[in-house]
């Protein structure tokens, strides 16, 4: 199994500020693993972008858009930013941004000479929990899929990447809508692009306080025919350094890190049997 590599949170102008020297040392180490057959590289809408260390000799590698990264920083600044927003405002600020991780994928391609993209990440956004500011609907998601699956994609499918999402009395860490929801938010959408889901191994624990939540997760999605992915991110529920239930990536051997070996193992197993399932990680 080839494995993609979530390269968006290892990239050293991430941690340091630009460093696009260090970042395509970053990329020539990546490219000696003959088990790498893709990255999950991240839009942030901003220049200079990390879409500009893909090169042309990496012919065999597949990969993974994800914006992620540029929907937080929206949420930083624009409370109301998402593709569920039921503030129609911020939903079409939202699709603004969506369309310019399009047009560049589609730049990306075109520079490469080839459709260098499987997949895209997408995002149930707002974060809610903000009462009487922010609130999201599946209506609102499906309105904004059906747009989006109306975009050429060249050959790339989308699926949401389901982050944890908002639960009462329960400090969130994305916050966004419930599974079950981004489930009906697909099924009742439509467009050329066929949708998805991910499951982030990390953010369902989070959401659960559980390793128990991901597998819950992968089975739900999977009885749906709708699972396209399966990420390593880990969890906290107490570290110095990653926080208590925080999204921050945690590896496998960190203190008190859920996600093991062996937990990895049973994610792997459940979402098994599903031909041309992307697993990935940090």
């Amino acid at each position: 199994m080839k494995l993609t590599v979530g390269a968006y949170a290892a990239f050293p102008s991430l941690h340091q500020g630009p460093q696009p020297e260090l970042d395509s040392q970053f990329m020539d180490g990546l490219r000696s693993f003959p088990e790498i057959g893709g990255l999950e590289i991240p839009f942030f809408g901003e220049t200079p972008d990390h879409l500009s260390l893909l090169k042309s000799e990496d012919s065999k590698w597949s990969h993974v858009l994800t914006l992620i990264p540029g929907v937080m920083n929206h949420l930083k600044k624009d409370a109301l930013f998402g593709l569920a927003s039921k503030d129609d405002h911020g939903r079409l600020r939202a699709l603004d941004f969506y369309r310019e991780a399009h047009q560049a994928l589609i730049e990306t391609n075109n520079r490469l000479g080839r459709r260098a993209f499987s997949l895209v990440e997408v995002h149930s956004a707002p974060q809610l929990g903000k009462q009487g500011v922010v609130s999201s609907s599946t209506e609102a998601l499906i309105r904004s899929l059906d747009t989006l699956r109306e975009l050429d994609w060249q050959g790339a499918e989308l699926a949401i990447e389901h982050c944890d999402a908002f639960i009462p009395n329960q400090v969130p860490s994305k916050g966004f809508l419930p599974l079950d929801r981004e489930i009906d938010a697909i099924q009742g959408s439509s467009g050329r692009t066929p949708c998805g889901i991910l499951i982030n191994w990390g953010r369902s624990a989070i959401e659960g306080r559980s390793a128990q939540t991901p597998l819950d997760h992968l089975l739900k999605v999977k009885k749906t025919g709708l699972l396209r992915g399966l990420i390593f991110s880990g969890a906290t529920p107490t570290n110095p350094l990653y926080g208590d239930w925080v999204d921050s990536h945690a590896p496998f051997d960190a203190e008190n890190s859920l996600l093991t070996a062996e937990t990895a193992r049973l994610a792997v197993k459940t979402a098994g049997g599903i031909q041309g399932l992307r697993v990935y990680g940090l």
